[in-house]
Formats: structure tokens, sequence, C-alpha cells
């Protein structure tokens, strides 16, 4: 809040006062220019961002804002899942979560819980607590960020980050796209349609082609099935598992991607 700002300010006119005498000034004589609830909400997030700032250091976790969490209490069998919304390094992670509308009261602070989600491939997960509830204006919760994050690779083949531009052959439509990451087992697909085109309806298990440039001397054609297909805002992204593509085109994929990872490592 600007009046939190202003009071532990310092200015010409006036020094600066600490965290808790500016709370009390605004539940004391300034509470009615308030609204009560915002301003509750506001105390407890100060309250979490300074138990926060006590903690040792942890790790930058590799996730995604949008990312789903699955969420257990270690007390009780309670379950939720949520969406991370927001995040500071080292100090907390917010995660819009709908089922607390269904809760009686917040959950209590402290309380342990165990967090999972899935991001590239790998499953990760991690212990922590409970810094703060809310329900009003929107169901948020607020978890410690975390100082140890365990994780189990699903896939099979390494996966190598990329932004290779391709045309992909979806029935008799041809559409540009990227692929966005790539190993020996398929990719990941970002396909956008021209203006005034439309992307063919996408099923599961459809055939898709794509023709790809991995040196500067000649095309490759692969050849795969739609095994994932996920909307974000105009894009479609596909995710493909390779079949059919000739031993010899998967043999200068190989080398592609080992080269590629000679050089990142």
């Amino acid at each position: 809040m600007d009046v939190f700002d202003a009071l532990t300010s310092r200015r010409p006119y006036k020094d600066a006062v600490s965290r808790d005498e500016a709370l009390r000034i605004m539940f004391g004589e300034m509470k009615r220019g308030f609204d009560g609830a915002m301003l509750d909400q506001f105390a407890r997030f100060l309250e979490m961002e300074h138990c926060a700032a006590k903690r040792p250091q942890g790790v930058r976790i590799n996730i995604e804002l949008g990312s789903i969490v699955q969420l257990q209490m270690e007390e009780g069998e309670a379950r939720f899942k949520g969406a991370l919304v927001g995040m500071e390094f080292d100090k907390y992670l917010i995660l819009r979560v709908p089922g607390l509308k269904g809760v009686r009261k917040p959950l209590t602070e402290g309380a342990g819980t165990v967090a999972r989600y899935v991001q590239s491939g790998c499953i990760y997960g991690f212990r922590t607590t409970v810094l703060a509830s809310i329900q009003y204006p929107l169901p948020l919760l607020f978890l410690a960020y975390p100082l140890v994050v365990e994780n189990i690779n699903l896939r099979q083949e390494e996966r190598i980050d990329c932004l290779l531009p391709t045309e992909a052959t979806l029935g008799a439509t041809m559409v540009a796209g990227v692929i966005l990451d790539l190993s020996l087992s398929g990719f990941k697909l970002a396909l956008k349609a021209p203006e005034g085109d439309a992307i063919p309806t996408l099923s599961l298990n459809s055939d898709i082609t794509i023709k790809t440039q991995l040196s500067a001397k000649e095309f490759e054609t692969f050849t795969g099935k739609v095994r994932n297909i996920k909307m974000d805002h105009d894009r479609i992204i596909l995710g493909v598992q390779f079949s059919n593509t000739p031993p010899e085109t998967m043999e200068r994929l190989r080398s592609y991607i080992r080269d590629v990872l000679s050089i990142v490592r």
C-alpha cells in the first residue's frame, strides 16, 4: 500500500517508522480509511515476507508461471491443486488454489505440505510450509520457497531446447511452425495458423510430417504421431513421437543432438 510505503520511508519532513509502528498506525488512527478485509490480508502478507526473509537460502527451482502444482498436506489427507501465479526467489511461491474456497478456515501457518509438478519431462517434488492463505479477493496460497527439490526424469532420451523453423504437414495442409525441443524419441512443436487459414482438426495419434534444417547443407524430413495437444493463447503446442523415419535420418539427428550437447554442457 502507498500509505505503508510513505510511513516506512524517510521524507525531508519526517523520519521513517518501523514496520510494526506503521501497522499500528494503520490499524489505529487510520483504520477507518481502509477496507478492513484488505488491510488484514496486507498485514498477513507483510508477516509472510518477514518470516520468509529469515530462512536460509534455497535453490532456484525449474518451474514456469501457470504450472499446475499438486499439494498434499502432511497432517490429514487434504489435497489441493493450484496454478503458480507468482514467486520471489528464496522467499515464497504463490499458488491460485480454487479448492481453498471450500475450506472453512485458512490453512494453519507453518503447516507442512508436499508439492509435486511436471516440467520439461521431469517430475519435481519438494517439502515446504504454508506461510499464509487467503480467500479474498482470490483463493491464494503462499508457500515458503523450497530449500531442496528432488526430480525424476521421465524421458528415456536426452532432450535439447531449440528454436528450429519448420514446415509441418497435417493431412493436406502445410503450416509454419517452430520446434521448441528435440530428442531422439520426438519433439515439441509450436504451430500458428496463417491469417485466413485454419489448422486442421487435430487428434491424438494423428500423422504429421515436418521438414526442418539441422545444418546449412540440407533439409531433413521427419514423420511422427501426435501424442500431446495443448492450446497456448494463439498457438497450438504438439508433442510428437517419431515414427517411420529412415534410420539414416535418425543417425544425422543423433549427431546433431550430440554436437549441441557438447557445446552447451
